[in-house]
């Protein structure tokens, strides 16, 4: 869990730094190579190198995500795990060509013991993308909130929640894309800790 919160915190610290250093040089920056490239990585003083490289498809300031998504939640207050299914929602907005501020929504259900069990993961971070305008864009990101479950019967159905992970995007169109993407999701529920793996995969509307 405080490694979890601790990649989060250095994400959000790096993105910070970096859109920090993209203000302060796009006024006195100069033209970019013809040919320039583009890495998921890159140094912020690259940014207007990014920029000028364009691929047959519109970076979009905006994305709004919709699709399946698998839990494979860890129960470790019973020594069992349970496979959930349910929905992930997410939107995303650029604030330049591979940084965006991302907020999350992903409640899952499933059976515990034969009684209905539900788990809610939500929550706000960053997402850091490789978007060249070319027909594949992958990312990754890191994202802090909270998770909740049911039923409620028990103390400690709440806490602070974090998912790290990534996937891909694959432009059908200018504004619809198909998206899969894997996370890691820690939890602290019942008063012990939780890591639990998330598969999704959707559609993603691009404005």
């Amino acid at each position: 869990m405080r490694k979890g919160l601790a990649l989060w915190s250095a994400m959000l610290f790096l993105a910070a730094t970096a859109a920090a250093q993209d203000a302060s040089g796009g006024a006195g920056s100069s033209a970019p190579a013809p040919g320039s490239s583009f890495s998921l990585f890159a140094p912020a003083s690259a940014a207007a190198a990014r920029s000028s490289r364009s691929g047959p498809f519109e970076r979009y300031s905006w994305q709004l995500g919709f699709g399946y998504s698998f839990v494979r939640f860890n129960q470790a207050f019973t020594g069992n795990s349970v496979s959930l299914n349910g929905i992930n929602t997410s939107i995303a907005h650029y604030f330049n060509d591979w940084m965006a501020i991302e907020g999350e929504a992903a409640p899952t259900f499933g059976s515990t013991g034969g009684v209905g069990s539900k788990f809610l993961f939500y929550g706000a971070g960053v997402r850091i993308a490789d978007r060249s305008g070319g027909r594949i864009e992958p990312w990754a990101h890191a994202i802090l909130g909270g998770a909740r479950f049911f039923p409620r019967a028990a103390s400690g159905t709440d806490s602070v929640a974090y998912e790290v992970g990534g996937g891909a995007d694959w432009r059908a169109t200018q504004q619809f894309s198909f998206r899969v993407q894997g996370d890691w999701v820690g939890t602290h529920l019942f008063n012990t800790t939780q890591n639990n793996l998330k598969i999704a995969a959707g559609f993603v509307f691009n404005f």
